[in-house]
């Protein structure tokens, strides 16, 4: 049951997952920058100087419930990380517990009593 469930998205994998994807995902980001009116690039230097330039800055008066872009980068980062950490993870433990179970793998580790 399980490897024909496993049979049937390695050829949905295989179809959905070709040369083609990679060029409708490159067709998709052109088709939204011409639409933005080149977004990213006219806007090129406003973005870097809030978001790079900022970072460098000497804070002037924040208060109690702002965050430096610092903190905020930061955060956002640890986030990302610590999300694909965790499915990541996971990933590897479902992958380990089928491929135990379609090997028939028995682990036993030996406990060796105290002298």
């Amino acid at each position: 049951m399980m490897d024909t469930l496993l049979d049937a998205f390695a050829a949905i994998d295989r179809i959905l997952w070709g040369p083609w994807t990679l060029l409708f995902i490159a067709s998709v980001a052109v088709y939204f920058t011409v639409r933005s009116g080149l977004f990213q690039l006219v806007r090129f230097p406003y973005i870097v100087r809030n978001t790079f330039g900022k970072i460098l800055e000497k804070p002037a008066d924040l208060g109690a419930q702002r965050i430096t872009p610092f903190q905020a980068a930061a955060t956002s980062l640890a986030g990302t990380v610590s999300s694909s950490t965790v499915f990541l993870a996971l990933l590897c433990f479902k992958r380990i517990r089928l491929a135990a179970r379609s090997c028939r793998v028995t682990i036993s580790i030996p406990i060796s009593s105290p002298a």
